[in-house]
C-alpha cells in the first residue's frame, strides 16, 4: 500500500515537472541545437535536484509510515503499562491508608501502654503509702492499747491499794470494837476522781486476794486463841466466816465508794 502511494506521488511529480518546463518545448524550436542542449541540461539538473529533494522526503515519509505499526504497538504497550501503573498506584494508595491506620493503632497502643505503666506506678505508690499508713495506724493503735492497759492497771492498782487500806482500817476497827461498819460511807482515802474504774472489770476482779486472805487468816486465828469473846459469826465456822466476811466486805465497800 505504501509502495502504491509512492508511485502515485512520483507520477504527480513528473507531471509537475512537465508543467513547470513549457519553455523548453517552445524554445527548442527557435534556439540553436547547442543552446537547446544547454538549456535542457540546466532544466534536467534543476528537475533532478527537485526530484531528489522530493524523493528524500518521500523516502523519509515511507520510513515513517513503516514505523507507524511499531509506534502503535509501543503506544499500546505504554497504554497497558499506564493501566498497570494506575492499578499499582491504587494498590499503593490502599496500602498507604492501611499503613497509616496501623501507625495510628501502634500510636494508640503505645499511649495506652504508657498510661497503663503510669497507672501501675501510681497504684504501687498508693499501695506503699497505704501500707505505711496502716503500719503507722497499727503502731499508734498498739501504743494506745498499751497506754490504756497501763493506765487501767495503774487505776486498778490504785483501787486495790485503796481497798487494802480500807480493809486494814476495818480490821483495826474490828479488833478494837468487835464489829464492822461497812454500810456507812467512809471518807475516801485519796482522790477518787482519779480512780474511775469500769464496773464490769471490777466485777471480774479476784475478790480473794492472797495477801488479804492471809491477813484475815492470821487475824481470825489470833483472835480465836487470844480473845474468846468475838463476833457471833466466828463460831459458825472459820472457813465460811472468812470467805463470806471478805467477799461481802469487798463487794459492799466497792459499791459504797463508786
Amino acid at each position: 500500500m505504501a509502495a502504491g502511494r509512492c508511485e502515485c506521488i512520483c507520477k504527480h511529480c513528473e507531471a509537475e515537472i512537465l508543467v513547470a518546463s513549457p519553455g523548453v518545448k517552445d524554445g527548442s524550436k527557435e534556439a540553436t541545437p547547442l543552446a537547446r542542449t544547454g538549456l535542457i541540461d540546466s532544466e534536467v539538473v534543476m528537475l533532478s535536484a527537485h526530484w531528489e529533494k522530493k524523493r528524500s522526503g518521500l523516502v523519509e515519509l515511507q520510513e515513517q509510515l513503516q514505523n507507524i505499526p511499531v509506534f502503535l504497538a509501543d503506544l499500546e504497550s505504554v497504554t497497558a503499562k499506564l493501566v498497570m501503573l494506575e492499578g499499582s498506584f491504587e494498590d499503593v494508595e490502599k496500602r498507604l491508608a492501611d499503613l497509616e491506620e496501623l501507625c495510628e493503632q501502634c500510636e494508640f497502643q503505645r499511649f495506652q501502654h504508657m498510661q497503663y505503666r503510669q497507672l501501675e506506678n501510681y497504684k504501687k505508690i498508693k499501695r506503699k503509702e497505704l501500707e505505711n499508713v496502716k503500719a503507722d495506724l497499727d503502731s499508734e493503735h498498739t501504743q494506745r492499747v498499751l497506754d490504756m492497759e497501763y493506765a487501767q492497771q495503774m487505776k486498778l492498782k490504785e483501787r486495790q491499794k485503796f481497798f487494802e487500806e480500807a480493809f486494814q482500817q476495818d480490821m483495826e476497827q474490828y479488833l478494837s470494837t468487835g464489829y464492822l461498819q461497812i454500810a456507812e460511807r467512809r471518807e475516801p482515802i485519796g482522790s477518787m476522781s482519779s480512780m474511775e474504774v469500769n464496773v464490769d472489770m471490777l466485777e471480774q476482779m479476784d475478790l480473794m486476794d492472797m495477801s488479804d486472805q492471809e491477813a484475815l487468816d492470821v487475824f481470825l486465828n489470833s483472835g480465836g486463841e487470844d480473845n474468846s469473846i468475838l463476833s457471833p459469826m466466828i463460831g459458825i465456822g472459820n472457813n465460811s466466816v472468812k470467805e463470806g466476811l471478805y467477799c461481802n466486805y469487798r463487794k459492799a465497800d466497792l459499791w459504797t465508794h463508786i
